[in-house]
Formats: structure tokens, C-alpha cells, sequence
């Protein structure tokens, strides 16, 4: 169902075609409408325009070298970003995040341009930040001036065991050739009785298998099974969901672009619902030391 949802979607911004090109040329934004290694037209996605690739290509690309290209599709998007990205359909998420983390250090595996980050209200010598793209990074050193961040691999943490209270690690496990290895390093550097986030989109659902560069694809249970696993005990799981065809997806379009939220642009992601309609799945997890 969610295969035709997205591709009678991605038609339905063709009319929206020439107000984004027009919004492109006036901000500067790099675009194209072909794709830049094959020469395919990209005029049926708009989506595409400012990646530059058709979805054959960027398919071939994502499989072949999956962190390359991570790291060159993020070093462009962001190569000229001054602020960090505005995400509006995960407020939901952070707004809660915000209330959950008090006092102590804060990692943030796959921090990108810092957004978490720079939500959190603790102090900013308090946070911390990895990210494989140093374009990304770039922008979080420059809004959280006194933050701590690291260019490397979320399955080799460049920091001593024990070291964070807390550890945050959305939507990016899903990018991950090794997800397991990187809920590894999150056990080891988080301190006993710690406090780790995860989240990742529904493998089944519009924003797992129909949203771009994402190689893993979890059920709650192959999320569930692999935290577990490494050893975290899950003190509170949860299933979101609530898309609205046609109207969630343009109105998020629409936001990212202008760079600002718009009424219903996100998700109700704050809903809980069964697993088959959900978008994305939360757990929040202890690292309980012996004596728990």
C-alpha cells in the first residue's frame, strides 16, 4: 500500500514544480532536473532536484558504498547550511527528549548538524556530538559554540567507557551497515545506570522503506531483539504513527523548503498506534549495572 501512496505523492508535487524551481533560483539552492550521473530526467520527483540524483542511481550509489555516500549526500546538503536543519516531523520526539534529560553529560551518535543537541536545556560544555560528515558538524560547532563533537564511526565511539549519562542515538541506525555494533558502543560508553534513546522508522512502513538512504529495515521486534541483545534493559517501548497520505508528506515538503513548519507538516508521530500503521519506534533503555 505504502509503494503506491509515495509514488501517487510524488505526482502530486509535479504542479508544485515551478514554485520550488522559482524558490530554488531566488535562494541560491543548488538544483538540477537531471539526474547528474545518468542524465535521466528527475522532472517526475521533485523530491530529487536538490540531491541531483534519479532514484536508480541513488540506489546503486547508497548499496555500493553506503557511508561514502552518506558522507557526500550530507556534505552537500549541508555544505552551505549556517543553522542546524530544521526536522519538524520529529518535534514530537524532541519535545519529550527535552523533558526526559536532566543534568550530566549528553552524546548524540549521528548528531548531525546538532539539532537535539541544541534543544536540550543543560549546559553546552555538557554535549556531545558524532557524526561522520564534517559538513555537518561544521554547522553544530558554530550554534552550540561550547559543545564537544567528534568526526567518526558510531561503531567505534572515539570516547572511554562509562563516560555519558545520557546517549542519544535517532534515526540513524537505519543508515548503518552494522547496527548492532553501534547499540554496542552506545552499552559501553553510557554510565551504569545510564540512559540511552533509541529510535528508528518502521521497516514495513511509508517512513522506513519509502524514505531515501536507509539500508536496514526493523520490525519492533528486530529493534527490540538487537538493544536487548547488547545488553540494555528497555524500560519503555512505544510504536508511533498516524500519517496523513498526500497531506502530511506536502505540507512536509513544503516546510523543508521554506525552512519553517507549517501547520500539520509533521506526523502525528505523538500517537501511539498498532505496529502495522506505524511510522517510527521508540525505546528508552537502562544500562542497569550488576547489583539491579
Amino acid at each position: 500500500m505504502w509503494y503506491w501512496v509515495r509514488k501517487i505523492e510524488g505526482l502530486a508535487l509535479i504542479p508544485l514544480i515551478p514554485l520550488i524551481l522559482w524558490y530554488f533560483r531566488r535562494k541560491n539552492i543548488t538544483h538540477t532536473v537531471r539526474c547528474r550521473r545518468c542524465e535521466a530526467s528527475l522532472l517526475m520527483d521533485a523530491r530529487r532536484f536538490s540531491e541531483g540524483w534519479c532514484e536508480r542511481c541513488f540506489d546503486e550509489m547508497l548499496y555500493d558504498d553506503p557511508v561514502g555516500f552518506h558522507q557526500l549526500l550530507y556534505s552537500e546538503i549541508n555544505q552551505n547550511a549556517v543553522q542546524p536543519e530544521l526536522k519538524p516531523a520529529f518535534d514530537w520526539f524532541f519535545d519529550s527528549l527535552v523533558k526526559r534529560v536532566k543534568t550530566g553529560n549528553v552524546l548524540d551518535v549521528g548528531c548531525e548538524t546538532g539539532y537535539v543537541l541544541s534543544r536540550l536545556e543543560i549546559p553546552e560544555d555538557n554535549k556531545y556530538g558524532l557524526d561522520v560528515v564534517a559538513a555537518s558538524l561544521k554547522v553544530a560547532k558554530a550554534s552550540i559554540n561550547e559543545g564537544n563533537f567528534s568526526l567518526g564511526d558510531a561503531a567505534n565511539i572515539p570516547y572511554k567507557s562509562d563516560s555519558f549519562d545520557y546517549v542519544i542515538c535517532t534515526e540513524v541506525l537505519e543508515h548503518l551497515e552494522n547496527p548492532a555494533a553501534a547499540i554496542e558502543e552506545c552499552f559501553r560508553v553510557l554510565k551504569p545506570d545510564g540512559t540511552a534513546f533509541f529510535t528508528v522508522p518502521n521497516g514495513a512502513g511509508v517512513a522506513g522503506r519509502y524514505l531515501c538512504s536507509h539500508i536496514q529495515f526493523f520490525t519492533y521486534g528486530d529493534i527490540l531483539t538487537l538493544v536487548e541483545g547488547s545488553g540494555f534493559k528497555v524500560v519503555e517501548g512505544e510504536k508511533h504513527g498516524l500519517y496523513v497520505p498526500f497531506v502530511t508528506y506536502t505540507l512536509a515538503f513544503i516546510s523543508g523548503i521554506l525552512k519553517r513548519q507549517l501547520p500539520f507538516s509533521r506526523a502525528l508521530l505523538g500517537v501511539k498506534v498498532p505496529e502495522p500503521l506505524s511510522m517510527t519506534f521508540v525505546l528508552e533503555c537502562r544500562k542497569f549495572d550488576g547489583n539491579d
